[in-house]
């Protein structure tokens, strides 16, 4: 005879952020602070801070390995994509996770996405192709604005000045950073070199006045968003 069993699920483990040696593997989260994401080998997921047991979601749609997952800032619109470049718009807040637009974003693995703070248009990076490193797309119109060149090698991260006047900034394994005038027009302005060696992650503050860069030469460095200038230069900071 079957025996009834008493036993009851309490919670389900999420999957953990899947890691390539040598390169960065970014979490990231929305406007609100409550939600964040990362790729899991062929899952792109989504967690919820305050309910880190129960709390979570995963997008099944690619076929090939996640490589960046990206939250927009009003947390319903996500953006994940993969080792061969393909990009999926999906919804977090629809019940199937409905997915409204997927295209091919390079032909390499992208390796970071930002949004702009009205989560209409957004920005990736990835592995330098034909002398172009990402794209800047908008999400309502489904359209690329304009290719991202000048850097030679491996863009890992960038970062979305995300209000007006908007920039969008990079980082490369060419040691530099660049800075762009974006969207709908994405016009490099300049280029810096902070550091003295390959420039791993930019991110601007939540407040849109500093830029902190970090590089494998172990510097961390702030700079004015509204100049470039370097603010401040941290040596041996990790």
């Amino acid at each position: 005879t079957l025996m009834e069993s008493s036993a009851t699920l309490e919670w389900k483990y999420p999957m953990r952020p899947s890691t390539v040696r040598g390169t960065p593997a970014h979490l990231s989260a929305n406007g609100n602070r409550d939600r964040f994401s990362y790729p899991s080998q062929q899952y792109a997921v989504l967690r919820e801070v305050k309910n880190l047991r129960n709390g979570f979601l995963y997008f099944q749609g690619h076929s090939q390995t996640v490589t960046a997952v990206q939250c927009s800032p009003q947390g319903d619109r996500v953006l994940s994509a993969d080792e061969l470049g393909s990009v999926y718009v999906w919804h977090a807040d629809h019940p199937t996770l409905m997915v409204s637009w997927e295209f091919q974003g390079s032909s390499g693995p992208i390796h970071d996405i930002a949004f702009n703070d009205e989560g209409d248009r957004a920005a990736f990076v990835g592995e330098a192709v034909g002398g172009k490193v990402g794209k800047a797309v908008n999400l309502n119109l489904k359209k690329v604005d304009n290719e991202l060149t000048g850097h030679p090698s491996r863009a890992p991260a960038l970062a979305f000045k995300a209000n007006r006047p908007y920039k969008v900034y990079t980082c490369s394994e060419d040691n530099s950073m660049n800075v762009y005038a974006a969207p709908p027009q994405v016009t490099l302005l300049k280029s810096l070199k902070p550091h003295k060696g390959f420039v791993n992650c930019v991110r601007v503050s939540p407040d849109h006045k500093t830029l902190v860069s970090c590089s494998a030469d172990k510097s961390v460095v702030i700079h004015s968003v509204d100049t470039d200038e370097v603010l401040k230069h941290i040596e041996n900071a990790h």
